[in-house]
């Protein structure tokens, strides 16, 4: 909705939410340590969601979805 004038300052803006599905392969402490890494780094991700399973001892599959919040529509331009 655009502020004609008698709203709030600021009530124009719209705050985008763009995520991505992420699937990794590997043993489970090099997993971890992706997600560890993940927390840590400066831009701040949002946790949709988290998959775990084992395909065959030591190797696990793991799928994340993680967000981003932005002011911007477009996220990623190719």
């Amino acid at each position: 909705r655009k502020d004609k004038g008698g709203g709030t300052p600021g009530s124009d803006i719209n705050i985008y939410k763009h995520g991505i599905q992420i699937t990794l392969a590997g043993a489970y402490p090099d997993l971890q340590a992706y997600v560890t890494e993940l927390e840590r780094a400066p831009q701040k991700l949002l946790w949709g969601a988290m998959a775990l399973s084992v395909k065959s001892y030591p190797k696990s599959e793991l799928t994340l979805t993680v967000y981003t919040l932005s002011l911007d529509r477009r996220w990623l331009v190719v």
